[in-house]
């Protein structure tokens, strides 16, 4: 748990760092920070678990986007029903 808040928030200072450089230059570098946070986070994961193997790393990324896309369908979810629950 330590491990992926201290990777999350890493990967949001990277979001924080783009971003600033984003308003500041006005080129559109989001794409490339959530780039650089999607490849530091599955770097750090693979590292903790074990370094020297490449299919650490991929595990790791895979881990990311299931658990990414689990939490996106999920507050989709709750979202669509607060509004069913609502709108009546």
């Amino acid at each position: 748990m330590i491990l992926l808040c201290f990777v999350m928030g890493i990967g949001m200072l990277l979001f924080a760092l783009f971003a600033i450089l984003e308003g500041v230059t006005h080129l559109r570098l989001m794409q490339f920070g959530g780039i650089a946070a999607l490849i530091y986070s599955a770097w750090a994961i693979g590292q903790f678990f074990s370094p020297k193997k490449a299919g650490s790393y991929i595990k790791a990324l895979i881990a990311y986007l299931l658990g990414s896309l689990s939490f996106v369908i999920v507050a989709v979810a709750i979202g669509i029903i607060i509004d069913l629950i609502f709108k009546k």
